[in-house]
């Protein structure tokens, strides 16, 4: 069952963004480490967009998407490959957080991680990164980065804008911020299908920001920048309710409808008796 087809607009965009970055060389390849042979873990896939990750990591490798020939479904839109590679703790920005700690939290919860590295500074290259997610299995997309420039987000909402089929989790706070700070972009685009998120530490602290989501301090590492450590929590959440909810509704459902039920499953908090993910699981099992 295809489900709602995403507008024609978006493969069109995709391919042109995509294809445009692949143009560069690939021998910065020879200088990147290996990708170690696996074969696709499974399950509910999230785009991890950053400014690269060690996919070295053992626990990040076999939890990295791959096609049918053991390939990672990943892109480096800086060096036009498809090993978006950095080294752990160097999130090469100010703006971003460190992605490998983000995939390590991904990792951890059992989702299918899609890597994607975009240069921080050219706003074409992080467009491109969130474009590059309707030619994969992912649905939910996580950008660890928040910022002041509008400019450096302008393409970024329009790709966003036409990927309704795709939730997009961002932090709604600065990496260092103080507190009073205004909530940052892209946090700040406010779009029906992002998700908006904050550790509860940093809701404490008065960050300024105004989240949709607020992340448990326990599920946040203590030697981690909360910001995207609590954005890449609510994507694993967001990846567990398509998990149960099946791929027949996670096709058809739109990803304000996903939002919404990432949040209530917030709401009720992780001991919960989970109604919102049998609900959709029994609807998973007669149709969306």
């Amino acid at each position: 069952m295809m489900g709602r087809r995403r507008p024609r607009l978006v493969g069109t965009l995709a391919s042109l963004l995509v294809l445009a970055g692949m143009a560069t060389a690939a021998s910065a390849q020879a200088a990147k480490p290996r990708i170690v042979p696996g074969r696709d873990p499974g399950g509910p896939a999230v785009a991890l967009i950053s400014t690269g990750i060690d996919y070295t990591v053992p626990e990040i490798a076999v939890r990295l998407a791959r096609d049918g020939e053991g390939d990672i479904l990943g892109l480096d839109l800086v060096d036009g490959d498809n090993r978006p590679y950095a080294p752990a703790g160097q999130s090469r920005h100010p703006d971003w957080s460190d992605g490998t700690a983000a995939a390590r939290l991904l990792a951890a919860e059992g989702v299918r991680i899609v890597p994607i590295r975009v240069d921080p500074d050219d706003p074409l290259s992080i467009a491109r990164g969130l474009a590059f997610v309707a030619q994969t299995p992912a649905r939910v997309a996580v950008a660890p980065v928040a910022g002041d420039d509008p400019g450096r987000f302008a393409l970024f909402a329009k790709v966003a804008e036409q990927l309704p089929n795709v939730l997009v989790v961002v932090p709604a706070r600065h990496v260092a911020a103080a507190a009073g700070r205004p909530t940052p972009l892209p946090a700040r685009l406010g779009l029906s299908n992002m998700l908006a998120v904050l550790s509860e530490a940093e809701a404490a602290q008065d960050a300024g920001g105004d989240p949709a989501m607020i992340v448990p301090a326990g599920h946040v590492q203590p030697t981690v920048a909360p910001t995207g450590h609590a954005a890449a929590d609510a994507a694993a959440v967001a990846a567990g309710v398509i998990g149960v909810c099946g791929p027949a509704w996670s096709a058809s459902v739109l990803a304000v409808d996903l939002k919404r039920a990432v949040l209530e499953q917030a709401r009720r908090g992780a001991a919960a008796s989970r109604p919102i993910l049998q609900r959709c699981a029994a609807r998973s099992r007669t149709g969306p």
